[in-house]
C-alpha cells in the first residue's frame, strides 16, 4: 500500500515533464512560423481588408445600396472586362439595374492576394454570385486606399470570369 503514493507521484512528475516539453516545442514552432509570416502591422492590414469585403457581402445581402457604396471611394473607377469604364455613380446605377433585373443573388468575396503598392493595396479578389448549384465567379483586381474612414476601394478591374455574361458588371 505504501507504493501507491510513490507511483502516483511518479506519474504526476512524468506527465508534467511531457507537458512541459510539449509547451517548449510549441513555443519553438511559433518562433519558427513567425520568421516566415508578415509582421503584425501587415497581418492587421490583411485582416482589415478581408473584413472590408465581408462587410461588402453583408451590405449586398441586405440590399443596402448606401452601405454597399460607402466602401467605394468618391473617385472610384470601374474597368469592365469589355473595356467599358464607369465612374462611381454609373457603377452604382448599374448595380441597382442589375438587382432589379436579377434579384439579389447571394454574393461572397474571396481575397486571393494582397500586395502593398506605394501606399495603396492591390487586391486580387474573386466574387462568387448565386446559389451553390448555379455559382458564377468573377476575378478582379481592386486597388484600396486607407482613409480616415478606413479602407476604400478606389478602382476595380475585371480580369476574368467563368461566366462573362453575368457582369457587364452590374
Amino acid at each position: 500500500m505504501r507504493q501507491w503514493p510513490f507511483v502516483v507521484l511518479t506519474l504526476i512528475v512524468s506527465t508534467s515533464a511531457v507537458y512541459l516539453s510539449t509547451l517548449v516545442q510549441v513555443q519553438q514552432n511559433r518562433e519558427q512560423i513567425d520568421l516566415y509570416t508578415p509582421d503584425a502591422a501587415t497581418r492587421n492590414t490583411r485582416k482589415a481588408i478581408v473584413a472590408l469585403y465581408k462587410s461588402v457581402d453583408v451590405a449586398f445581402a441586405n440590399k443596402n445600396i448606401d452601405q454597399l457604396f460607402s466602401y467605394f471611394a468618391p473617385n472610384f473607377t470601374f474597368f469592365n472586362i469589355d473595356e467599358t469604364v464607369l465612374n462611381r455613380q454609373q457603377f452604382r446605377q448599374r448595380t441597382i439595374e442589375y438587382w432589379q433585373l436579377t434579384g439579389i443573388p447571394k454574393v461572397r468575396h474571396e481575397v486571393k492576394q494582397i500586395q502593398d503598392s506605394n501606399g495603396t493595396m492591390s487586391v486580387v479578389v474573386v466574387t462568387y454570385f448565386g446559389s451553390e448549384k448555379n455559382l458564377k465567379d468573377n476575378e478582379c483586381k481592386d486597388v484600396l486606399k486607407l482613409t480616415n474612414h478606413g479602407w476604400e476601394i478606389i478602382s476595380r478591374r475585371m480580369v476574368g470570369s467563368s461566366n462573362i455574361g453575368i457582369y457587364h458588371y452590374p
